[in-house]
């Protein structure tokens, strides 16, 4: 925004008056692309001090609009940012109690009334103002200053629009964005409770509300988010909260407020006035807040009755009435407004759809457009530090979250629709698709099949089901069809209605015609034949191509169409909904993360002690161990050595019978600042683990989840990550620890992906304890056979418990009696009941046991095994007694399973199973809580409801997020609502920044230490594991590199061929031959990995890598091409990092972005970009002066080849050759010719050798197959098929085409192993079989690792 110097101060000279103006443009610079605004600043108090006391001292109507706007927009930063000691210092006592010196006096003696701790302060105040005037000035007008400036803006907006032919245009919208700039900042402090206090009073004195409704602006047709944000502000007044005390109001207390405002004024009005007005005493609350039916009732007084009347109310006082235009509407209005029934209901929240519709997905006050500059304020809600309840932070969360998928959901409309370019037939109303697109299909018909009716106190439909018909038949490729066939219960459905084109604009509505848009959730799908599929089960086959999905619409939404008039046939016209968009699995979780919010908004059941910290208020350390009681089941580990606090082992057997009965020893050695963090989460409470780059978090985790199952046997873990790749590392690193499997469960798809010889799922479980089922009860026959008693015990679980009390504690209990008795070890050792049973221990049982002690420490080992033995056939018996793997499954989640893995969309999904089943649990711990949505984070803290006598604090008793705020937030699609509303705020995050205490892990161990020397600035205290310093491959330096990392300066220049997609030629090519360099000295493409900032950037790259690196063997596959926010939480040992940009910092200027970028390598990091650009960024110097301290030009070193070098990682080589872009292109050039002639000659030899050697193997076999062919067979498994240019052999590795002679051609042949020979004849048999080809809008950078629905 531009910037105006303030006319109204005098600064001491030009150069003071520069940099208050250069300071202040760029904070509004860092507002605007969402950067911290605030830490440069802070650095310097003095400086400050000065700015922030200029700031807020400047006349806001002295300036232009856009000057105020920008003032305006970093006050709202500034108190969003509270949590800052020094903004928290000089802001939060300009909205503290001194506002209430403003107050009219009846308003005043109202307020010390209703809170009489308030009279002693304000006492004080006013005997300081009498004493001296000036005390407290800049508290007292602050606030009233700014209400005066937007009072006087109104008018001046009024005044405009009463003359709009007279001004610019761009002036009216200058001054109507300025006054919606003030609502927002009032909004903004409405919504902390620190700042709402005493401003909310002080607004309602002053009639603010009112004002606005009575204005021009409000009732003209470009004041349409004017009346969004009045609205908004409406809201924000009325919300149920009692403003000093900080607690939520219920319905009732609402209502019994509003019943004693509508009680006075109608004893005042019977008292004063029932001789003019004696029906006003018996009239309904509600005509009294309509203005006009109101102003009918109080016709009969005069203007100054109707005065006096306000005045006893303490509505509005003689001096503010006299000042106002038409006193008497006005006066009217207050009264309208005071007697207004604000009941908030949250329970409106149910009457919401959950789907999108047209008018949503196109309406920019609800999806700002993608070019939305932050400039204009939105009536959206935002995500803060603090909240006013929990009802309010549930509602923000609720409304953004559904507008970011509708975002979402318009991005593949659009999408989709672009691609296949529908034609219109008016003639026939019918679509035509000129191209496919893999996740649509046209829709051949739609019948409602169900409409349940309403529940009890609802007037929506409980239930609306439909039949959904399409066809496969046009789908060309298998993979494509795969994914349809694929579709199960809970997947989503966008159907979507088009007719004719009604412009040519670049509004895809309007372009395609798009007229209904509705969605709905798969429930099954059937074939022709009678078959069904809802995806659960992989084995069943639908048949044909025909096909039918039941599907489940929105109660809310298919009621509306119904009631309209405009689509009440929507549902019963054939040919309303043309096609089917179907969302990917990952991308249709949406609806069910609503649904549990909307459930937790009705019943709100967050632990006591969570409660505050939550909302953000409080003392920051209220859920920390310290500060809660212990609770009775704590064991005191105070007394216990430190080692065996952090490394928890199991009880160890006195006498080792089995291999099994053996304990893994440790196989991590933790640091100190990880032995704190495992120390800590052993306590009760919210624990907090900020873990940087490469430090080790999972295994923090996993000794966590070890130490609490091990220290707590009845206690129960649930572990939450947010990608299925971080959990299953998690969850086979906690298999592998001295854990129960029996105990351990995964659910979710990603199971499917876990890398583990065992099935870890729900029906994988039962299987093994079916399966364990059977061994023990093969252990209880052969304990049977042992001591002389009939097998028919052994039969069933229920049975073997009979037998261990009838026939086996006796049995012990006579020969424990028999030992106390006799201490002959020889004459005992023979009467052992169950000698037979251990004849299959490691060690012979009695072997080198002589005395009594020994005898009786072995027996009762044995006992202790046969004890734990009978204990699983008594876990194994509830499953005797279950006959559905469902209720298997379910018994093994809520009763025997200690430790259970999901997702926190998996979570979300199934919260309605979770509390139908009963679902208890003890702890949560949340890896990659930095990485997850604010409302994600707790919905895993709301899974399990308690009795209403009961409290689930009780229940739920520890709390560990562990994640990392300085590294990039949640992924938000909307770049508003990412910005804008903070949307990509996280719960640990936030925690963080109210001061939540937290451990920092200290030591990493991924990377060399120089390459984490460039962020280690942004970790106190950060410092290198002991294998840093030892470990070769962390000694030696990079061959072919002087340095192991260097930020390479190119002159290159960004271009933006579409909104968003930046590239740069010179820097991407630059980047390109220094891959080339890399992969012809020798170094794996698996080892490399190219990132970028950019997604324009990642398609430029990729294009020269198929340009410039032919598909020869020599390069090979080309190495992984992404972004650095798609690569957090991945590492590789070498990263090639383009920046792209040239005119300004761009998205690296976020220092999360930049800490993710530095901290993905491992050997060597060599960044590509303009050095001036980036050198003078503030937030950038600390990683850039590490980086400038070696040259900027790329220094290499020639002489030296993969594994070859024997030169330190600080020292320099022998032939050291500094190069600019362009000589880089001539060496990359030379090097190729030379060194892939020698690879095609040395790969050339190698092959007719091999085909030598392969025809005297023939030879050597009799039975040999032949397969000859002149056309490309393909591959499969690695091995490969000749043509009539080459011949191959059997290969584990690709390789590429090689010219031969005819008279090597004639000899051709394959000979693969004889075990693969019937493989051989399959892949030829479909080798001219079309390979399926991927669609455009399935990236292989997509992020997979959500569940499915």
């Amino acid at each position: 925004m531009p910037w105006q110097a303030p006319k109204q101060r005098d600064f001491a000279s030009k150069e003071e008056k520069a940099e208050f103006c250069k300071t202040l443009e760029a904070l509004i610079s860092k507002e605007l692309d969402g950067i911290d605004v605030w830490s440069e600043l802070l650095t310097n108090k003095e400086k400050t001090d000065a700015f922030l006391t200029t700031l807020t001292s400047l006349d806001l109507t002295k300036l232009d609009p856009s000057s105020s706007s920008s003032i305006l927009l970093i006050f709202g930063s500034a108190f969003r940012s509270l949590e800052k000691d020094e903004l928290r210092t000089f802001f939060l006592k300009r909205v503290s109690y001194q506002l209430f010196h403003r107050l009219s006096p009846r308003r005043k003696l109202l307020e010390i009334a209703l809170f009489p701790k308030l009279k002693r302060s304000l006492t004080k105040l006013e005997n300081q103002i009498q004493k001296d005037p000036s005390a407290y000035f800049a508290e007292r007008t602050f606030i009233p200053n700014i209400l005066s400036s937007f009072l006087l803006t109104l008018a001046k907006t009024d005044s405009l629009l009463s003359h709009p032919r007279d001004v610019d245009a761009k002036m009216i919208i200058d001054y109507i964005i300025l006054c919606c700039r003030f609502l927002e900042f009032l909004i903004d402090l409405l919504s902390q409770l620190p700042t709402r206090r005493f401003l909310h009073s002080y607004l309602e004195d002053k009639h603010l509300l009112t004002h606005c409704k009575r204005t021009a602006l409000f009732q003209n047709d470009a004041g349409k988010l004017f009346r969004d944000m009045v609205t908004l502000f409406q809201s924000a007044m009325v919300f149920p909260i009692d403003n000093q005390q900080g607690v939520s109001l219920t319905n009732a207390e609402m209502e019994s407020r509003h019943c004693a405002k509508v009680t006075t004024f109608q004893r005042v009005v019977y008292k004063r006035f029932r001789e003019k007005v004696p029906d006003v005493a018996m009239v309904a609350s509600s005509v009294l807040s309509d203005a006009k039916k109101l102003a009918g009732l109080l016709k009969p007084l005069t203007d100054a009755d109707i005065l006096d009347l306000c005045d006893d109310l303490c509505i509005c006082d003689r001096v503010t009435a006299e000042h106002t235009d038409n006193a008497r509407q006005f006066m009217i209005s207050l009264l309208a407004e005071r007697h207004t029934r604000h009941v908030v209901d949250h329970s409106e929240i149910n009457g919401v759809g959950l789907y999108p519709d047209e008018d949503v997905l196109w309406n920019p006050s609800i999806i700002p457009p993608d070019k939305y500059t932050g400039r204009t304020p939105l009536a959206l809600p935002k995500q803060g530090m603090q909240y006013l309840s929990i009802q309010d932070y549930l509602l923000r969360n609720f409304m953004l979250l559904q507008y970011e998928t509708s975002y979402s959901i318009k991005l593949d409309i659009e999408d989709s629709i672009r691609k296949m370019n529908p034609i219109y037939d008016p003639s026939t109303q019918n679509v035509t698709f000129m191209r496919p697109h893999r996740r649509t299909l046209p829709l051949a018909g739609l019948e409602i099949i169900k409409v349940a009716p309403p529940q009890l106190g609802f007037t929506r439909p409980a239930d609306v089901r439909a039949e959904i018909r399409y066809d496969l038949r046009n789908i060309q490729h298998d993979n494509v069809r795969r994914e349809w066939e694929s579709i199960g219960q809970h997947d989503i459905f966008i159907l979507v209605g088009l007719t004719e084109r009604v412009s040519d604009s670049d509004d895809v509505r309007s372009q395609y015609g798009v007229t209904y848009v509705r969605g709905c959730e798969v429930i099954d799908i059937h074939d022709n034949d009678g078959n069904v599929s809802n995806g659960a089960d992989p084995t069943i086959e639908l048949r044909g191509t025909s096909r039918r999905a039941r599907v489940r619409l929105d109660p809310v939404i298919y009621q509306r169409d119904v009631l309209s008039p405009e689509t009440s046939e929507l549902y019963s016209t054939p040919g309303s909904f043309s096609f089917i968009l179907r969302r990917r699995p990952e991308a249709s979780n949406f609806k069910a993360i609503l649904e549990t919010i909307r459930d937790c908004l009705n019943k709100p059941d967050v632990p006591t002690w969570m409660n505050d910290i939550l909302l953000g208020y409080g003392s920051a350390d209220s859920a920390h161990y310290t500060s809660l009681e212990d609770s009775d089941d704590e064991e005191d580990d105070t007394t216990k050595e430190d080692y065996d606090v952090v490394y928890r082992q199991p009880k160890p057997k006195t006498v080792q019978l089995y291999q099994s009965d053996v304990i893994k020893p440790p196989k991590v050695v933790f640091s100190e600042s990880q032995s704190e963090a495992i120390r800590i989460a052993n306590h009760p409470g919210l624990s907090l683990v900020v873990g940087p780059p490469g430090t080790g978090k999972t295994d923090v985790a996993v000794q966590i989840i070890n130490n609490l199952y091990q220290k707590y046997p009845n206690q129960k873990t649930l572990v939450i990550t947010h990608s299925n790749a971080a959990l299953n590392d998690i969850f086979l690193k906690t298999a592998d620890m001295n854990i129960d499997p029996r105990h351990l469960l995964r659910l979710g798809s990603g199971v499917k992906h876990l890398e583990s010889d065992d099935d870890f799922s729900k029906a994988g479980r039962v299987e093994y304890i079916l399966q364990r089922r059977l061994d023990l009860l093969d252990l209880v026959a052969k304990l049977c056979r042992s001591i002389g008693v009939d097998t028919g015990f052994a039969h069933t679980c229920e049975a073997s418990l009979h037998f261990y009390t009838q026939h086996v504690i006796p049995r012990w209990e006579a020969f424990q009696k028999l030992l106390s008795e006799n201490k002959d070890v020889d004459s005992v050792k023979g009467k052992y009941p169950f000698m037979a049973f251990f004849d299959d221990t490691v060690v012979p049982i009695f072997h080198d046991v002589s005395t009594p002690d020994q005898l009786t420490q072995l027996t009762s080992a044995c006992w202790e095994h046969i004890q734990s033995t009978f204990d699983e056939v008594d876990d194994c018996r509830s499953f005797e007694l279950f006959r559905t793997a469902g209720d298997r499954g379910n018994y093994l989640l809520t009763k025997q399973a200690r430790i259970v893995a999901m997702t926190c969309t998996h979570a979300a999904l199934k919260r309605r199973d979770f509390i139908r089943l009963g679902f208890q649990y003890d702890t949560i711990i949340m890896e990659e809580s930095a990485q997850i949505l604010d409302i994600e984070t707790l919905i895993p803290m709301m899974l399990q409801e308690a009795p209403n006598d009961v409290d689930t604090s009780k229940r739920l008793k520890r709390i560990v997020l562990i994640g990392d705020h300085n590294q990039l937030p949640p992924i938000v699609q909307n770049p508003t609502f990412q910005k804008y509303c903070h949307l990509d705020q996280s719960m640990f995050s936030r925690f963080i920044r109210l001061g939540v205490p937290s451990v920092s892990l200290t030591a990493q161990g991924r990377m060399r230490s120089e390459l984490a020397d460039l962020f280690r600035w942004r970790y106190s205290g950060l410092t290198d594991m002991p294998h840093v310093k030892t470990n070769p491959e962390f000694l030696l330096a990079n061959p072919g590199f002087t340095h192991t990392y260097q930020f390479v300066h190119v002159e290159g220049n960004e271009y933006e061929p579409q909104p968003h997609f930046f590239q740069n030629l010179k820097e991407a090519e630059t980047l390109v031959r220094t891959y080339m360099y890399m992969r012809l000295i020798g170094y794996a493409s698996s080892r490399i990995t190219i990132l970028t900032t950019y997604n324009g950037q990642r398609h430029l790259i990729k294009d020269i890598l198929d340009r410039m690196c032919p598909l020869h063997s020599y390069y090979g596959k080309h190495p992984k091409v992404t972004t650095v926010d798609k690569y957090q939480g991945q590492q590789n040992d070498f990263v090639l990092l383009s920046l792209v940009r040239t005119e300004r910092a761009g998205h690296i200027w976020d220092t999360r972005r930049l800490v993710v970028a530095l901290s993905r390598a491992r050997l060597g990091l060599y960044i590509f970009g303009k050095t001036d650009l980036f050198s003078e960024v503030w937030e950038l110097k600390p990683a850039m002066k590490v980086l400038l301290s070696r040259p900027t030009k790329l220094s290499l070193c020639t002489d030296e080849v993969k594994n070859t070098t024997t030169r330190k990682h600080d020292e320099a080589g022998t032939e050291q050759l500094t190069l600019e872009p362009e000589s880089l292109e001539e060496l990359v050039e030379k090097m190729a010719s030379i060194v892939i002639t020698a690879a095609d000659k040395a790969e050339s030899e190698a092959r007719i050798k091999q085909i030598q050697e392969a025809e005297e193997r023939l030879k050597a076999r009799k039975e040999a197959n032949y397969i000859y062919s002149d056309k490309w067979v393909g591959k499969k498994e690695g091995w490969f098929f000749g043509n009539g240019e080459f011949g191959i052999g059997y290969y584990k590795d690709p390789v590429a085409p090689m010219h031969v002679s005819e008279d090597v051609k004639r000899k051709m042949y394959i000979l693969p192993p004889m075990d693969k020979r019937q493989k051989t004849e399959e892949v030829a048999a479909t080798a001219d079989k079309p390979t399926p080809e991927s669609d455009d809008d399935d990236d292989d950078d997509d992020d997979d690792d959500e569940d499915d629905a």
